[in-house]
């Protein structure tokens, strides 16, 4: 009976501090000049290697060259995580810098937009869930509980959205 309790606590504790974080991302401040540099150079092509860097083809090789070990495999599998995590962090900042823009601009819009409000309060949601669960994918990739690879490629379509979304005329417009 105790160890139920522990649990659920923990649980608790644990999704409390994750809605908290979310909030915390989906309200941040206003668009600053970093933003403006991520925003302008922002490309989806940046991300074209995520696809690659974890596919299972290149531990296959390595263990069919000779003097393999696996202690090899490990130190490949270790180093690809870390440059995965280095592009989903670079992915998350791009995608902030994107969703803050287009708050200020729904924010400062002539006329209320509570639809369009609401559908960056959205997307902001998948966004941030959906790297949750690609992180949760990554830890058991690391620890090679999970063979398949990884997949980012929602979470980069995302962002090209919500970039594509920020010039659309009608958005722009109704900044001015």
């Amino acid at each position: 009976m105790d160890s139920v309790v522990v649990v659920v606590a923990s649980v608790s504790v644990v999704l409390a501090s994750l809605s908290y974080l979310l909030l915390r991302r989906l309200t941040e401040p206003g668009v600053g000049q970093e933003d403006i540099q991520r925003i302008e150079g922002f490309s989806v092509a940046t991300y074209g290697p995520m696809a690659r860097l974890l596919l299972e083809e290149d531990a296959e090789f390595l263990r069919s060259q000779p003097g393999y070990e696996p202690g090899l495999e490990r130190k490949l599998r270790k180093q690809r995580v870390a440059i995965f995590r280095a592009y989903l962090r670079s992915l998350g900042k791009d995608f902030s810098a994107l969703h803050r823009a287009a708050r200020t601009l729904v924010a400062h819009a002539p006329e209320d937009q509570p639809e369009l409000a609401g559908q960056l309060f959205r997307q902001g949601l998948l966004f941030w869930s959906g790297m949750a669960m690609v992180h949760v994918n990554l830890v058991l990739y690391a620890w090679n509980l999970r063979s398949t690879v990884v997949h980012a490629q929602n979470l980069v379509e995302a962002t090209r959205r919500m970039q594509s979304q920020m010039f659309v005329p009608s958005a722009v417009s109704a900044s001015n």
